[in-house]
């Protein structure tokens, strides 16, 4: 009796071992490919994607190739230098600075031709939203949600925001907006003239610069 126990205990023990063996060897190999998964999706962050920490200033600006005093040569002039004017007055102030072109016009290829008219990609503008009119997205969020913007064009529209990306690519924490400066027309112009400098944090009501030449809004933008 104690030979056929001993039997039937060795054989309980290796169909358990036969099961739990298999079950961990699942175990570590999804652990593993979990391990591997992570590691490859960290590796593909690329350096140039890492992103700073800090104050962010954002310069959108509101334009259409059917406003005639954005295709006024100067007023193109003052689009072109915006990008290099801004950083250079903001240096060491911001975390990153960019400029986003906002193009209304519904012809999205003449506004294209347009921008392109106005520098190589990545000189005068680093993003570009084109089309849609006064509901652009862009235009949807600055004039008629939030406020910090008019319905005419050319317009800057320049906004501060707090951007924490430590945890990135897990996370980025990215503050509200809020605005810093607006100009238009004739007063945009003068202010990449006079070599874009940076006002104190003011509230909305004090922040307007309007000048003449402005596009004001109409049934079709």
């Amino acid at each position: 009796m104690r030979n056929v126990s001993s039997v039937a205990a060795r054989r309980v023990i290796m169909m358990s071992l036969g099961i739990a063996i298999p079950l961990a060897g699942s175990y570590f190999s999804v652990a593993a490919w979990r391990k591997h998964v992570e590691r490859e999706r960290v590796q593909t962050v690329l350096p140039s994607e890492v992103f700073a920490s800090g104050e962010y200033l954002v310069a959108y600006v509101l334009m259409s190739s059917e406003c005639r005093f954005c295709t006024d040569p100067n007023t193109q002039a003052a689009l072109r230098n915006l990008r290099t004017t801004l950083r250079a007055s903001s240096r060491g102030r911001y975390a990153n600075v960019s400029v986003v072109a906002v193009a209304l016009s519904d012809d999205q290829n003449r506004e294209l031709q347009f921008i392109q008219g106005l520098g190589k990609p990545g000189e005068a503008f680093d993003e570009l939203s084109v089309g849609g009119s006064w509901m652009n997205e862009l235009v949807s969020q600055l004039v008629w949600r939030d406020g910090f913007g008019l319905p005419v064009v050319p317009q800057l529209v320049l906004v501060e925001r707090r951007v924490d990306a430590r945890s990135y690519p897990k996370h980025v924490d990215v503050g509200a907006e809020s605005l810093l400066y607006r100009a238009s027309g004739d007063a945009l112009v003068k202010w990449v003239t006079e070599g874009a400098p940076l006002p104190a944090a003011v509230p909305p009501a004090r922040a307007d610069s309007a000048g003449s030449g402005t596009r004001p809004l109409t049934a079709r933008g």
